[in-house]
């Protein structure tokens, strides 16, 4: 689906297309879209029935009721970000290996703990598994 050698810089980006902003894209990725849990995080998706060429756009949420101090909440919206980034050109393999379409993901953090940047990782990296059990029913 896309090509390795043009897009290994681009993976290891996390540009602003790819970040899910506005009203109406979020509402519609809450609204349309299915979710499951998975470690500390509700995933929220949406899939796109024709092939998606671009990389889906990812919404990282750290809710103020789990964490009052908005320096937690930076440092685990940092983390998951730099995880997503960090480990998105595998992810991506994945998800066109197994045929899922992916237009947009939305990572909210439910836990009350912090989890390590390790810890969030390992989790992210489970997410098109999850994925490819949940499209096929």
């Amino acid at each position: 689906m896309w090509s390795s050698a043009a897009n290994i810089l681009m993976r290891a980006r996390f540009p602003k297309r790819e970040r899910l902003s506005g009203k109406t894209e979020i509402s519609e990725l809450f609204s349309k879209g299915s979710f499951f849990y998975l470690g500390p995080f509700k995933v929220f998706f949406l899939l796109e029935d024709r092939n998606v060429t671009e990389p889906p756009q990812l919404l990282v949420s750290v809710p103020k009721s789990k964490f009052s101090h908005a320096t937690d909440r930076n440092l685990l919206k940092r983390r998951i970000r730099e995880a997503y980034r960090n480990s998105k050109a595998e992810l991506l393999d994945r998800l066109s290996g197994s045929g899922i379409n992916l237009k947009k993901i939305g990572l909210v953090y439910v836990e009350d703990e912090l989890f390590s940047f390790v810890n969030i990782k390992a989790q992210i990296m489970k997410i098109p598994g999850l994925l490819k059990k949940g499209s096929k029913k």
